[in-house]
């Protein structure tokens, strides 16, 4: 998570940056969206794929695989 979060921040900070290269009106409320917006995506990406890898690991992901002799 302490990747995800730095990712996190970098992205904001060059999401902002684009918003002001493109010369978006410098409302507060468009760079608080957007920051909220940007971190959850990739927060939110870093975390799901943390579960896959520990689901993965942990070995669930083969007791789906495995059949009853019955069926």
């Amino acid at each position: 998570m302490a990747i995800a979060s730095g990712l996190a921040f970098a992205a904001v900070v060059a999401a902002a940056a684009w918003l002001q290269w493109t010369g978006a009106p410098p409302r507060w409320e468009l760079y608080l969206a957007v920051s909220v917006g940007v971190a959850g995506t990739v927060l939110l990406t870093g975390a799901l794929m943390g579960l896959v890898f520990v689901s993965s690991r942990s070995g669930h992901d083969e007791s789906v695989d495995r059949r009853d002799a019955g069926d």
